[in-house]
Order: structure tokens, then sequence, then C-alpha cells
């Protein structure tokens, strides 16, 4: 016969396992790379909205190519610290009419540190280069 209490000391046992757990090990194979940020920057869409604070595009193409350097250092320490920061999530919404035959009644106009971000854009052409 089983102990009537199993169930809760199983639970209690895997989550004491996973305590300290947080996830495999960051190899250089992992981390983004100068050339893979700038590559980014430089394919994002010129023309389009301003994010929160009035930065475009343009802003992060045009400015010193240091840039690339310290945003893929960034981009490494919020990987290697598991945290990203709110100010990347932030976004606004602006009101532009559709046509009536869809949906929704606005476009989003996300700002360029969520949607257009370099670190957004980077995550999937990092994964498929290191996987």
């Amino acid at each position: 016969m089983q102990h009537p209490n199993r169930a809760n000391v199983l639970k209690k046992s895997y989550f004491e396992s996973r305590s300290a757990y947080c996830g495999l090990p960051i190899t250089d194979a992992h981390k983004f790379d100068t050339e893979l940020v700038s590559h980014v920057i430089m394919s994002l869409k010129q023309g389009t909205a301003l994010d929160v604070d009035g930065l475009s595009a343009e802003h992060l193409q045009f400015c010193h190519p240091i840039l690339s350097v310290i945003l893929s250092k960034l981009f490494n320490l919020m990987m290697s610290c598991s945290f990203v920061s709110d100010g990347f999530r932030y976004s606004y919404i602006v009101p532009i009419p559709k046509p009536k035959d869809h949906c929704s009644k606005y476009l989003t106009c996300d700002d360029l540190r969520l949607e257009g971000s370099p670190l957004v854009l980077c995550c999937p052409r990092f994964l498929n280069i290191v996987y």
C-alpha cells in the first residue's frame, strides 16, 4: 500500500531538485557576435515609426559602428543573466483605419525596442546558426 502523501513528497522533491536549475550552460556558440547585430541593424526597414524614445531605424544605422559591439555585449549579458529590462516591453498603438472587410479596426505600430529591436531580430537568426 502506498503512502497517502507520496504525491506531495514527490512533488516537493522534484521542486527542490529544480530550484537551482537555470538551463543549459551558455558556450561561445551561444553568444551574439558583432557581425550578426550589425547585419540585423543594417537590414532594418527605413522610414518606419519612431519608438517611445523617438529613435528610428536610421538612428541605429547611421550612428557610430561601435554600437554593434555595445549591443552585442548587452545582449550577451542579458542572456547570461536571464534578464530582459522593462524598457524592451514598451509599445504603443497608432489607430490607422483599415478597410471594413478586416476584423480589426486598428493597425499596431510597436516600437523599435520590441518588434524591430536588434535583440528580437537577432534571436531567430542566432537560433538558426546555433541549432
